[in-house]
């Protein structure tokens, strides 16, 4: 297996992990400040790895900012969604977006897209 294949299985298995994470999360609840602040430092910095990993293979900061921000707006309104279901009320608090900011794609595209001549 080459660098690049290593590299995009790892990238791959953070994906999988942060879905497994966002899939996990059934309710909405308050947190202690603390908590809160090392769930924020944790992402930061799987985010820092994550951009590293991704500019070893060849994404521009650009691309990576463009996906993360397409992601971050799916899982928001997915989590958003999930809280509806349960609590309109509280969903309706906490959506601060504009009409166009919501997404309208059913999923986000693949970061490194698999190439059918490849496989």
């Amino acid at each position: 297996m080459s660098d690049f294949e290593k590299l995009g299985s790892r990238v791959g298995e953070v994906e999988r992990i942060l879905a497994l994470l966002v899939k996990g999360q059934k309710t909405v609840s308050i947190v202690e400040d603390g908590a809160l602040l090392r769930q924020n430092a944790r992402l930061t910095a799987m985010t820092s790895m994550v951009r590293e990993l991704c500019f070893q293979m060849g994404l521009s900061d650009e691309e990576f900012a463009s996906h993360l921000e397409a992601r971050t707006s799916y899982f928001h309104d997915t989590l958003l969604q999930a809280i509806r279901a349960k609590n309109p009320n509280l969903a309706g608090q906490l959506d601060n977006r504009d009409p166009e900011e919501i997404p309208t794609a059913k999923q986000f595209p693949p970061l490194f897209p698999t190439d059918p001549e490849e496989e």
